[in-house]
């Protein structure tokens, strides 16, 4: 794997927070924690030059407590971790990832001890699967103390291997535009792997209520009967509010006053 220096990395960074004034840093490469020697020397080097809180993802394969304690030290404050699904066969058959529920679960405690936040990545409407696997996989999300539960989509495309797949189960001719338009994103259930109108609006309400079901267990045991009722609409602006919530507040360990909380309520209200 090509990877960039330590001192490359730094540099850049470096170089922005003097010129944008930024207060924090975010690591999108899933790999960040591959290598064991430089994240050593990132974690030193970031903690003494930088000093900035920052966010990263990480492979659940990947984490152990060396790795985790490091990304403490220079100042890792929320981890981002892929749980896609709690089915098994579909996320290591169709997925490729190929790490077991209870890996999960440990690393999340491993996660957790060192005081910091952890985002779920989950992923609903794969093919084979139904209302009752999303269900399993935000109990899955509740077992592991997630802090935000983030869902998307299956979205295939075409030319990937997901693509392909899609092309062999549903056994149609690969025109994605027929049921992928231009306002399709991986948020949104889409035609192809969902075509039932009823179930697809039910997977939609369970997407929209997922943090907050996986919050409070009494309404997870409902949620069978929550996602049924026809308030997608409301679920919608719920779930528009609430992730504003979330992020400016809650992950960002903000203290907001009421006018921030006016502010965001008017952001988001705009973009519903």
């Amino acid at each position: 794997v090509r990877r960039r220096s330590v001192k490359n990395v730094i540099e850049e960074i470096r170089e922005v927070k003097e010129k944008y004034n930024i207060n924090r840093v975010f690591f999108y490469d899933d790999i960040f924690i591959l290598s064991k020697s430089w994240l050593e020397d990132f974690s030193f080097s970031y903690k003494k030059e930088i000093d900035l809180p920052f966010f990263c993802n990480v492979r659940a394969e990947l984490v152990d407590d060396k790795a985790v304690r490091l990304l403490k030290i220079a100042g890792c404050i929320i981890i981002g971790m892929a749980i896609e699904t709690a089915n098994d066969k579909l996320r290591n058959d169709l997925l490729d990832r190929y790490v077991s529920k209870e890996q999960l679960i440990s690393v999340s405690k491993i996660i957790k001890s060192y005081g910091i936040k952890l985002i779920t990545y989950n992923m609903f409407g794969l093919p084979y699967s139904n209302l009752d696997d999303e269900i399993s996989t935000l109990k899955l999300n509740r077992r592991c103390r997630s802090d935000f539960v983030d869902v998307s989509f299956y979205q295939p495309y075409l030319n990937t291997k997901l693509g392909k797949r899609a092309i062999e189960i549903y056994g149609f001719n690969g025109n994605f535009g027929k049921y992928l338009d231009k306002k399709s994103n991986f948020f949104i259930a889409n035609a192809l792997t969902i075509n039932d109108k009823y179930k697809r609006r039910q997977i939609e309400n369970l997407h929209y209520l997922s943090d907050i079901l996986v919050k409070c267990s009494a309404l997870l045991l409902l949620a069978k009967f929550i996602v049924k009722l026809p308030l997608n609409k409301i679920y919608f602006k719920f779930y528009k509010i609430w992730m504003g919530y979330v992020r400016y507040h809650r992950l960002s360990c903000r203290k907001m006053k009421f006018l921030d909380y006016l502010k965001m309520l008017i952001f988001y209200f705009r973009k519903i």
